[in-house]
């Protein structure tokens, strides 16, 4: 067994949760592709069967 010398480097992820009103949900969705296209993609939503709230998870090192 090696033992680990030196910095190690952690991992965390993080669970992003966006809640919406109905009426809101556009206006959200835009805000985030405004940030980039990229970040569109991570997220996940649940709007079209009724629970209007996006998430994502992001990982983080450190």
């Amino acid at each position: 067994m090696r033992l680990l010398s030196g910095a190690k480097r952690t991992k965390t992820r993080y669970l992003i949760e966006v809640p919406h009103d109905p009426d809101e949900w556009l206006r959200v969705m835009d805000e985030i592709i405004g940030r980039g296209p990229q970040y569109a993609q991570l997220f996940w939503w649940g709007c079209h069967v009724g629970e209007h709230r996006a998430w994502a998870l992001l990982d983080a090192t450190g």
